[in-house]
């Protein structure tokens, strides 16, 4: 009896040290922050081609250049990617959203570092409207969506966990139809393209706005030729922001002037300014082409044409008619408009 009731004992302990997974309960306490047994291979790339309804995995991103094929590619009937605008990587969370126009939807992707081929989608949130621009808020886990049909911007909080078919937590009208959308996490602020105005509007909080809300300031770029003071340099075009959040730093691409026009104190900056430096000329490769800007690690991304990525390195320091470090030419790519980066 003694040895039957110490053998119970050691029994019972034994399943004390097994993972708690008894019918009804999921252990779901590592898929909050999954990574892969890689480690993400040096650091992914993500990019979005409008044109094959796809998005290109590269593994090794602080080495790519030259001409590469992707490790993988996200495409076929089960994605729903049919017309994708945008793109945005949850790093911590190993989650992919793409923006889809042909869907009127956010399409979520879970285990993004592992998806390859003709991929079911996990979760999708509809829109009614005409999406456009996104932007991904890690420190809150907060998505930004730009619907130019209402001259809205969609939020989602908590999206990591928002069930499928979830509308947006709250809606904020800006009345105009936005040209790109960038959120800055640090400073909480969303900058917004505003091509009526040619300047870029600044929302403070924005993760609290509802209704109709004004632009807490404005960036309106006004250049003065000292030979001939009516003529003003101005936004022609805003196609892409990119912030250095932690230098408060705030790259516009202006294609149609073919320029990154560099802003230092970003966040505090407000009315007719010029830009500290401009990115410009030949080498540069910055052309009415230029589609996409990341800030990310310390380097500049751009999609400067439909198939080539450009990275800068040390972009606070841009000035003038500087080249790339390195060009990736994405030789499956027929339309690149966004990329986005897992290091």
């Amino acid at each position: 009896m003694m040895r039957q009731k110490y053998l119970r004992i050691i029994f019972w302990l034994f399943l004390l040290t097994l993972p708690f997974q008894s019918a009804g309960f999921i252990d779901c306490t590592g898929l909050a922050d999954f990574k892969p047994d890689n480690e993400n291979a040096n650091g992914l790339l993500y990019v979005l081609d409008n044109s094959n309804d796809s998005v290109y995995v590269f593994e090794d991103v602080d080495n790519l250049s030259g001409d590469q094929d992707p490790v993988r590619t996200i495409s076929g009937d089960n994605t729903l990617i049919k017309d994708p605008q945008a793109l945005a990587i949850d790093s911590t969370r190993d989650i992919l959203y793409v923006l889809d126009a042909a869907q009127d939807a956010v399409l979520v992707f879970t285990r993004a570092s592992e998806l390859d081929g003709d991929e079911d989608v996990t979760r999708s949130f509809p829109i009614d409207g005409n999406p456009q621009s996104m932007s991904y808020d890690s420190s809150n886990d907060r998505l930004y969506v730009s619907d130019v049909a209402n001259e809205s911007i969609l939020v989602w909080d908590d999206v990591s966990l928002a069930a499928d078919n979830a509308g947006p937590n709250r809606i904020f009208d800006i009345g105009y139809i936005a040209s790109t959308i960038l959120v800055d996490p640090v400073n909480d602020a969303l900058y917004v393209g505003d091509p009526d105005l040619k300047s870029v509007q600044v929302y403070l909080q924005p993760g609290g706005s509802s209704g109709t809300v004004n632009p807490d300031r404005s960036i309106i770029k006004s250049i003065t030729n000292e030979d001939d003071p009516e003529d003003v340099e101005e936004f022609e075009s805003i196609d892409a922001l990119a912030v250095d959040t932690s230098d408060n730093v705030l790259f516009v691409a202006d294609g149609q002037n073919e320029k990154v026009d560099i802003f230092e104190s970003a966040f505090f900056l407000e009315g007719e300014l010029e830009p500290d430096r401009q990115l410009l000329g030949d080498a540069s490769l910055v052309t009415d082409e230029i589609k996409f800007l990341l800030f990310s690690d310390s380097k500049l991304y751009g999609v400067i044409n439909d198939n080539q990525v450009a990275i800068w390195g040390d972009p606070d320091n841009l000035e003038g008619d500087i080249a790339p470090t390195r060009i990736i030419n994405i030789k499956s790519a027929n339309r690149i408009i966004a990329i986005d980066v897992d290091i």
